[in-house]
């Protein structure tokens, strides 16, 4: 709530930008959470929170067709047997914005 009453105090947003450095998925029943047919990896389970945070500070919709995504597995998880469950654990995506229609010309 904070964050969003500053955002007017500081001019037309150009980039928003996140690092987050995470344990690794905690064991679940059955590892539910390990398997590709029950979940979307880090993406899903954890990053799509940040992209609606994104939506929110920018007041902008993504503009779907210019989403780029570099992804990898196995970072965190060396221990477990990544040939039955490989986990996306890190991931560089770049979303752009649809431009606002009520923007002024610059």
């Amino acid at each position: 709530a904070k964050l969003l009453q500053l955002l007017s105090h500081i001019g037309d947003i150009k980039m928003v930008t996140i690092r987050e450095n995470r344990f690794p998925f905690l064991h679940k029943i059955n590892a539910w959470n390990r398997d590709p047919l029950k979940t979307g990896d880090t993406l899903v389970e954890k990053c799509v929170h940040f992209f609606d945070l994104f939506r929110l500070i920018t007041s902008q919709e993504v503009e779907p067709r210019g989403v780029r995504s570099l992804a990898q597995r196995g970072l965190n998880y060396q221990d477990e047997d990544l040939e039955h469950h490989p986990i996306v654990d890190s991931a560089y995506v770049v979303m752009p914005f649809k431009e606002r229609e009520d923007a002024e010309d610059g």
